[in-house]
């Protein structure tokens, strides 16, 4: 297989603010890069990396008032070249407009410099809609992955609806990382026929637990949830909480007594404006003692957050996929998720148990059902499952072959 050479352009990326952000966009770079020559572009606006670096050459720029001038930095990430600008789009439409065409303008540069044999976009806007301007009198293909789930927001609005048509029908090729996420364009009307391709999970890093982690609450079954707690509250704790409170109040009040005479214990991975509302709703549920809430962790402690656990719970009103589901199966970890789109694809009776969204008796049920069952499934038979389907190696193999056919047509 001759090596290629691959440009990501995408408008999630992690950084230092959020080290989870668009995680699984680097995943893919670097598996891809164990075997070709890839290179990274971002150009999501004001990245807090690139800011913090040009206001520390430019002293006399006040905080948060630096005048964005289209600066863009490059280095090694991991081994792969990332590049990552402070371009700005807000503001007035002519502001707007220039943010796009600077950005535009310099990934133009950076594709004639690296030369690649293809581009793969993640997420259309504005990633996409740069890449369709910057290619524009170029003979190099581009690929579009769809992850956002609130695309419809933006194709409601006619400028970006005009611009994002034009990147899509340019497009060789659209991918979407759930079926569900296909359906978005089916009222569209576009010349688009979205293909479901998933989402690489790095299952080295995410292993079996040999030994019994040291942090484990060994007195307790422990449930894990990991997810932002912002104010749009589509991570569905609003109905997590009331769900859990039920649940252990169930095991504590009416004695009732799991297989192996725990209680319930849930710890909660993620920040956000919300954080201090879900902390009080704790407190009012009279749950503090049985929830932890652990803030935003580096990716680094991930695998010993899944591996203290028994289970996961996604309890969310929409996800396009749902990665956490993957990293606790890889972990050998059963899951309770809610039926919000992309988790459809992912649970299989042989990892899990799927419950209606927006509904706090089905949470509770499947809590109830978890809590007592988690022992019932095979880690390893999880673990294969999510090796199998989502893996690095998997995924970057169907990837290239998928390039290659785009190149030879």
């Amino acid at each position: 297989m001759s090596r290629l050479r691959v440009l990501i352009v995408t408008s999630w990326y992690p950084n230092k603010t959020n080290p989870i952000y668009g995680t699984f966009v680097r995943e893919q770079a670097q598996a891809l890069a164990k075997n070709h020559d890839v290179e990274v572009a971002l150009f999501y606006p004001s990245d807090p990396e690139v800011q913090t670096k040009a206001r520390q050459e430019n002293s006399s720029a006040a905080s948060g008032s630096l005048t964005v001038s289209g600066e863009v930095v490059s280095r090694l990430e991991e081994g792969v070249k990332t590049y990552r600008a402070n371009l700005r789009f807000s503001g007035n439409p002519l502001k707007y407009l220039k943010g796009g065409f600077l950005a535009g303008r310099e990934l133009k540069k950076i594709i004639r410099l690296f030369k690649p044999d293809i581009i793969h976009v993640h997420v259309s806007f504005p990633a996409g809609i740069l890449t369709d301007f910057a290619t524009l009198g170029m003979s190099i293909p581009y690929v579009i992955t769809e992850h956002m789930s609130y695309l419809q927001e933006y194709t409601d609005k006619p400028p970006y609806r005009i611009l994002l048509k034009h990147a899509f029908e340019r497009a060789a090729k659209v991918l979407v990382v759930s079926p569900f996420l296909a359906t978005q364009f089916q009222s569209l009307n576009w010349k688009v026929s979205p293909e479901y391709f998933p989402n690489v999970v790095d299952t080295s890093r995410f292993q079996l637990s040999i030994n019994e982690p040291k942090n484990k609450k060994a007195d307790a079954v422990n449930i894990l949830f990991i997810g932002g707690m912002d104010q749009r509250e589509v991570k569905g704790l609003q109905y997590l909480l009331p769900a859990f409170a039920e649940v252990y109040k169930e095991f504590a009040e009416v004695h009732l007594e799991s297989r192996d005479n725990k209680k319930p214990h849930l710890h909660l991975v993620g920040d956000g404006e919300k954080r201090s509302a879900y902390e009080q709703l704790v407190q009012d549920l009279g749950m503090s003692d049985h929830c932890t809430f652990y803030g935003a962790l580096p990716p680094e402690d991930m695998p010993q957050m899944y591996n203290q656990c028994d289970f996961l719970v996604l309890s969310s009103l929409k996800e396009t996929f749902g990665v956490v589901l993957i990293e606790a199966c890889a972990c050998g970890k059963p899951v309770v998720s809610t039926a919000c789109g992309g988790p459809e694809t992912i649970v299989t009776d042989e990892v899990g148990i799927l419950v209606e969204k927006e509904n706090i008796q089905a949470l509770a049920e499947g809590l109830r059902q978890m809590t007592n069952s988690y022992k019932d499934y095979s880690p390893e038979a999880i673990r294969t499952y999510a090796v199998n389907n989502y893996s690095s190696q998997v995924i970057s193999q169907k990837l290239i072959s998928l390039y290659q056919k785009v190149i030879s047509s």
